[in-house]
């Protein structure tokens, strides 16, 4: 994502941000990860107040992207689980109309 675009209307992007930002995060592992990350705080100069807020948030991305990580393995596919919760309310449903007649 072109920085100078992002911050040229921070309002328009901000949704854009977010979906760059967590495809980014789950596709790479963990090595290459911390030095795009480290590559992406370099980059990013210290003059602003929004630039200082972007480094210090990058900063601790990548001071803590090892927990993270190990974290986001354990979330589970919300596909899958929604499905599982469906089927279970169904389930649950039918034995209360049984129940009933």
């Amino acid at each position: 994502m072109n920085y100078s675009l992002a911050n040229f209307r921070p309002d328009d992007y901000s949704k854009f941000r977010v979906l760059v930002q967590k495809n980014f995060l789950k596709h790479f592992k963990t090595k290459r990860e911390k030095r795009v990350l480290s590559q992406l705080k370099k980059g990013i100069p210290d003059q602003t107040e929004t630039q200082r807020k972007w480094v210090a948030l990058l900063t601790l991305l990548h001071k803590y992207y090892p927990f993270y990580a190990s974290k986001l393995e354990l979330i589970p596919d919300k596909k899958k689980l929604q499905k599982q919760l469906d089927t279970m309310i169904k389930e649950y449903e039918e034995r209360q109309l049984l129940k009933i007649k």
